[in-house]
């Protein structure tokens, strides 16, 4: 994989790469049952595209349901050809990817709909542009069924992604609450002051003047408390088919 953590450098694209690879070193860890992922960045930065990545690689969607909650359309999360959901149609049971794009008008719908998720527990969630959700249209800290699932969802077996273009719109509880923050190239010096609060002083890693490369991002791993800069992951063609892979072995050894 096309990946890689730096050191002590503010010229990323002309630093030495170490050669290390994810998961084999001890350095990267992808995510693990239940854990919490926020992954931020401008459009184009590769968010989704990284973000989906980590979920083709480490999601338990052999194991439980996994429900894509898509409200603009990315193109990487429509081509999976997987199963459509309604608001009002009952939540998936079955393992497997899990597909829901909700009106964003429809508030009450989608609110209705997360406190199912949180009652009934067992299930995976992402949500690309998370700040549509009605959570951050005026109950951001109040109490409402997405502070619930990142607050509770542990206990109740939801692991969360949380995908969004900016820092400032999301609600704190997804900084307090992650396992892992990725943070790609960002427009406003606002947004990457909000992220700082969350993150370890390593002037390596997390300091402005560190220019990123085009789809390079910071990572930070909060069990572990260390962070450090990658390189873009895999090109979308390859991590769709890595997900598609993954669904065809499930269906193989769903007829043994």
């Amino acid at each position: 994989m096309a990946l890689d953590f730096l050191k002590n450098s503010k010229q990323v694209s002309t630093l030495e790469l170490s050669g290390k690879r994810p998961g084999k070193n001890g350095a990267f860890k992808f995510p693990e049952k239940n854990d919490r992922v926020t992954v931020m960045g401008m459009t184009g930065s590769g968010k989704s595209t990284f973000a989906m990545w980590l979920f083709a690689e480490s999601a338990d969607f052999n194991l439980k349901p996994w429900v894509l909650v898509d409200f603009k359309g990315e193109d990487i999360i429509t081509r999976i050809p997987v199963e459509e959901l309604r608001l009002g149609s009952r939540l998936p049971s079955k393992p497997g990817i899990f597909r829901l794009h909700p009106d964003p008008r429809a508030v009450g719908d989608v609110e209705d709909w997360l406190w199912k998720a949180w009652e009934r527990g067992n299930i995976g969630l992402m949500f690309d542009e998370a700040y549509m959700l009605p959570e951050f249209k005026g109950a951001a800290n109040s109490g409402g069924a997405f502070k619930a699932i990142l607050t509770q969802g542990r206990s109740k077996n939801i692991p969360v992604y949380v995908l969004a273009q900016r820092p400032v719109d999301l609600n704190r509880h997804v900084y307090s609450e992650n396992t892992f923050l990725s943070l790609f190239r960002m427009k406003s010096s606002k947004d990457f002051e909000k992220v700082l609060d969350s993150v370890p002083d390593d002037e390596t890693v997390w300091n402005a003047d560190v220019k990123l490369s085009e789809h390079w991002s910071r990572w930070y791993d909060a069990r572990r408390n260390v962070s450090f800069i990658m390189k873009p992951c895999p090109p979308p063609d390859d991590v769709l088919n890595l997900i598609m892979a993954r669904l065809d072995e499930d269906k193989r050894k769903e007829k043994i």
